[in-house]
């Protein structure tokens, strides 16, 4: 509507030449198409910035998601790890209780035996390394020595 306003006042001269100097014919359109077209463009112009503003906020969703699934995956290979070295560790501790009942066993073996079971649910338990899979080699080896004395200890018949 504004263009007719200003048709008016100052002609629509120079950009009808600049049109036909492209090789388009004039046109002119009455006030009624000029809105619609108008009119269409503005709606396709605020689907487009819509449609624009769905896939930002979806990309944005999908990375939060994503992020949500590596912890997730995280948490459960870090539950299946405790779940194992908590199943193995109750095997040593039936072990054990077994190793007591014997009064000549229970005072050398069978204290030593506990100190080493405590010693390794201590480093398991609380130690960050170990939750974090960045327990250095060092470490790893001295407590995996000590799980070893403690199952010959414990099953000397498996060695």
């Amino acid at each position: 509507m504004g263009k007719y306003a200003v048709a008016h006042i100052w002609p629509d001269e120079i950009l009808q030449l600049g049109i036909a100097m492209i090789g388009f014919k004039k046109t002119y359109h009455t006030f009624w198409s000029y809105f619609r077209l108008s009119l269409q463009t503005g709606i396709l112009v605020g689907l487009a910035a819509y449609a624009y503003y769905v896939f930002l906020m979806w990309r944005a969703g999908d990375r939060q998601s994503r992020r949500l699934e590596l912890e997730a995956a995280a948490a459960g290979k870090q539950f299946s790890q405790m779940q194992l070295s908590t199943s193995l560790l109750l095997r040593k501790l039936k072990a054990i209780k077994t190793l007591l009942e014997t009064e000549e066993k229970r005072e050398g073996e069978g204290a030593e035996a506990i100190l080493q079971l405590s010693e390794l649910l201590r480093y398991m338990l609380y130690d960050k390394g170990v939750k974090l899979d960045k327990a250095p080699l060092e470490r790893e080896l001295y407590y995996f020595d000590i799980y070893l004395k403690l199952h010959n200890r414990l099953f000397p018949a498996n060695r």
